[in-house]
This record gives structure tokens, sequence and C-alpha cells, in this order.
């Protein structure tokens, strides 16, 4: 029989995996936008630079998702996910 106390561990890991999915995700994906975008500035035009930043971080958000749900380490896929938030977020206030 499975105690209580699994079963909240369990729910505990699986909200957080969730949370280490779609929200830190969505801030790398968001920090990913903003540096592609000022990337792209320097060889097109501004809309397109914007467009095509948006369309590639749309297939980051989907691989960082897929990504996080086949790591198996909880401790693995938070070191992933805070590292890859901070070079995002590092490189966004170098470039921009």
């Amino acid at each position: 029989m499975i105690s209580t106390d699994s079963k909240h561990w369990h729910a505990l890991t699986i909200f957080y995996r969730f949370f280490l999915a779609f929200i830190v995700g969505c801030l790398c994906a968001n920090y990913f936008a903003f540096n592609l975008t000022l990337l792209f500035q320097f060889i097109m035009g501004n809309a397109e630079a914007i467009y095509l930043a948006a369309f590639i971080t749309i297939f980051f958000f989907i691989i960082f998702v897929i990504y996080s749900f086949i790591i198996q380490s909880l401790m693995k896929l938070t070191i992933f996910s805070l590292i890859l938030f901070s070079l995002l977020f590092i490189l966004s206030k170098t470039l921009g």
C-alpha cells in the first residue's frame, strides 16, 4: 500500500516538473526570442527579424518542454534549466 507521504511527494515532483517545463521554459523562450531579435536586426529588417525570431522560438519552446519530460532526474533538469536561463539572461543583458 502506498503511503500518503509518497502520494504527496509524487504530486510535488510532478508539479515541480511542470513548473520547470512551462514557467521556466516560457522565461527561457522569452529571453531566447529577445536575443534572436537583437542578432537578426543586424542582417535584416526589424519586422523580418521579429517574425523569424518568434518562429524559431516556438520550436525552441517545444523542444525545451519535450526535453524537460525526457530527463528522468529532477536535479539534472533543475541544473539544466537554471544554467540555460542564466546564460540567456546574461546574453540578453550583454546584447541589449
